[in-house]
């Protein structure tokens, strides 16, 4: 099913909801839709932004009934479109945001050099924590399946991980020769970090990371211009989006298929049940 829903562009960001059939898009135009997959029909609209869309995000489980989305806001949504509230708390295009574990509390990651945290339960920000070592903004980021750990990619290349609950930057390393990391992605086990960049999608055993430091060296390479890159919920899967959309077994990182039906580049992958 191929359906053209955001007026005047692509869609920049894709979600799909693991317990029904409905995918969350965000597009240049500044809207956010919800369709049904089986169909291709619209069956939410989120207009409140007045910048591009940069990410969107459901909440997964099932007695959550929420869309997440990012521009110079972040914003938080009923699925029907009803808009819950907004948390205004970066100076720049926020550029990713990743639900904790626990499904409580939300990060968003900023081209302005700062990452937030925030508790859904009380609608509040927690803290913001800005960088200010670093040369780049942030470009991507996603937290780690355990809670503890938020890894953030930068616009000049840089991965940086993070502890959650100190707030201390454990591992830096250069990810790609130059450019944006595109995407950070973890696997559900834990052990793996997908990262895209211009040179190419690389996956990184966290389990050597700590050691390898600022000459962390990946597990595997896929050479291309990915855009994005995600392990599936069960961590048996990895998809990336770029000229093509390409899944691989996890661990073997074997070919499983691959998808060429789109007339441009794929900015964005993700996986259902």
């Amino acid at each position: 099913l191929s359906k053209a829903i955001h007026k005047g562009s692509a869609p920049s960001c894709i979600d799909v909801h693991l317990e029904n059939n409905t995918v969350v898009t965000g597009g240049m135009d500044s809207k956010v839709f919800v369709t049904d997959s089986s169909t291709g029909n619209v069956v939410a609209t989120m207009s409140g932004h007045t910048k591009p869309v940069r990410r969107v995000l459901f909440h997964q489980a099932s007695d959550m009934d929420m869309v997440f989305s990012s521009a110079d806001v972040v914003k938080v949504w009923k699925a029907d479109g009803k808009e819950i509230c907004t948390f205004n708390n970066h100076k720049g295009d926020i550029n990713a945001i990743s639900l904790h574990a626990t499904g409580d509390y939300l990060v968003s990651a900023s081209a302005d050099k700062s990452w937030a945290f925030y508790d859904l339960t009380k609608a509040t920000c927690c803290q913001v924590v800005t960088d200010k070592d670093a040369a780049g903004g942030y470009s991507a980021a996603q937290l780690h399946p355990d809670g503890l750990i938020l890894g953030t990619g930068t616009t000049d290349s840089m991965v940086k991980v993070w502890d959650v609950k100190t707030i201390s930057n454990v591992v830096t390393f250069k990810a790609t020769p130059g450019g944006p990391v595109g995407s950070i992605s973890f696997s559900e086990n834990g052990y793996y970090m997908a990262t895209t960049g211009a040179d190419g999608l690389k996956v990184w055993d966290l389990r050597k990371l700590a050691k390898q430091g600022a000459d962390a060296q990946p597990a595997k390479v896929f050479e291309g211009n990915w855009k994005d890159a995600r392990f599936d919920y069960s961590g048996t899967y990895l998809v990336g989006a770029g000229s093509s959309v390409k899944v691989w077994l996890a661990k073997s990182w074997n070919d499983v298929v691959e998808l060429k039906g789109h007339k441009s580049e794929a900015v964005g992958a993700a996986f259902g049940k």
